[in-house]
């Protein structure tokens, strides 16, 4: 019997090096309270599947420049002279930085790449312990994708389905359950309120679950598994909570946008990388109309607040 549900993009975070990384003080205490967590086959494939995609494509690039040095003909005074003195003592240490940090960096994507790192290894007892999906439960998977309902999508492997299927079996009879996902396939936001879709949230009540609470972020479960007496996991205190949650809130974009940006965009749901997109007018969830935008990857879309006025 499970309690909580984490989807694999929750955990992918942890091999994330962008703003909105899930923290690394929340990895043990995690662990620590792992059985209390359903990790299903496909969660656990999905993660040891795409980590180092996500480590490589958030790691960035050492792409900081410095001005010129001033050449000595020019400078005539010794304030000009020690300020081309900084330039090259700067230029020399960002050599360097630049030299270590790809050494790093290309060791810790080696690691990854041999589940040697360390992230994979502190994980290692909540993603060793998953189940794997009974017959039955991969029937109803396949009978739940083909009727187009949720979660996941019919177009898609089967994934999704099958997991939200062991959730739902092993949080029966449960008083509460927790479920910390991104995916729009599971909630929506409104009002910075996660909203479970219908008939998942029907599906968990038929089976006798009492109450359910969804979150965006694992700090903000921590919270109210904490308060709720499931778990009190060691080092997971309010200050550690409220520092976790400000790193992790970095990832998402809040609505609404008065002027949606043109800079690359981080998905909310696969994480992946989005540039301009096609920008939609549809009804808003603020009022009105406003203009909506999905991602490339994943096919997740939402309202991005901008007001539509034509």
């Amino acid at each position: 019997m499970s309690s909580i549900f984490i989807d694999a993009n929750i955990l992918l975070g942890f091999w994330s090096c962008r703003a909105g990384r899930v923290p690394s003080e929340l990895l043990l205490p995690l662990v620590e309270i792992r059985e209390h967590v359903l990790v299903t086959r496909q969660v656990a494939d999905e993660v040891r599947r795409r980590k180092l995609a996500v480590f490589v494509e958030t790691r960035g690039k050492f792409d900081h420049e410095l001005p010129p040095d001033l050449p000595d003909h020019l400078t005539k005074v010794k304030l000009h002279a020690d300020a081309t003195a900084r330039i090259l003592e700067l230029s020399s240490a960002l050599r360097e930085a630049r030299k270590d940090w790809e050494t790093a960096s290309a060791e810790i994507a080696q690691a990854i790449s041999t589940n040697s790192d360390l992230a994979t290894g502190m994980l290692s007892p909540l993603l060793d312990q998953a189940v794997e999906a009974t017959t039955e439960q991969m029937a109803r998977a396949r009978d739940r994708r083909e009727r187009g309902n949720p979660p996941g999508k019919r177009s898609d492997p089967l994934g999704d389905q099958l997991s939200w299927e062991q959730f739902v079996d092993a949080a029966q009879g449960r008083p509460k359950v927790w479920i910390i996902s991104r995916d729009s396939d599971f909630a929506v936001t409104l009002s910075k309120r996660r909203l479970i879709n219908p008939m998942l949230g029907a599906e968990l009540k038929a089976v006798g679950v009492g109450d359910i609470e969804l979150h965006d972020t694992l700090s903000g479960a921590f919270r109210s598994i904490r308060d709720a007496g499931l778990a009190t996991p060691a080092g997971i205190e309010e200050k550690t909570l409220e520092d976790a949650e400000k790193q992790e809130d970095a990832f998402i974009p809040h609505p609404p946008h008065i002027i949606w940006p043109d800079t690359d965009w981080r998905c909310p749901s696969c994480n992946s990388v989005n540039g301009q997109t096609d920008l939609i007018p549809r009804p808003s969830q603020y009022g009105g109309w406003s203009y909506w935008t999905g991602c490339r990857r994943c096919g997740f879309t939402f309202d991005t607040g901008e007001p539509y006025d034509e």
